[in-house]
């Protein structure tokens, strides 16, 4: 009976320290949806983002976003949107043309 609550007891111990919550990081980049790329070309349209501070469409360098499917919140008409990401480049689209991302995490700042 000992040894019984002995070993139970060391399991629930190694237990309770084996399951460690994650630490949840937040997106990092500060930036700003400007608005939909409205251009006819094959590399065009979509959403753009700077990490700049000029909220204007086309008011500077600009991304256009590859993965907007994965956020269908930002469907919307009213721009800017003031965001936080982690992106990366992506190196296989029009890559000669306009540089496009993907973007890993988003969070919109209110």
């Amino acid at each position: 009976m000992k040894r019984s609550v002995l070993l139970l007891s060391l399991w629930g111990t190694l237990l309770l320290f084996s399951c460690q919550s994650e630490s949840v990081q937040k997106a990092q980049t500060e930036a700003i949806i400007t608005g939909y790329d409205l251009a006819l070309c094959a590399c065009c349209g979509g959403l753009m983002i700077t990490t700049g501070e000029n909220p204007e469409k086309y008011g500077g360098e600009f991304y256009m976003l590859s993965n907007e499917h994965d956020f269908p919140d930002l469907d919307r008409s009213e721009f800017p949107i003031y965001i936080r990401m982690d992106f990366t480049i992506d190196t296989e689209r029009c890559v000669n043309i306009r540089p496009w991302i993907n973007v890993s995490a988003l969070e919109v700042i209110e």
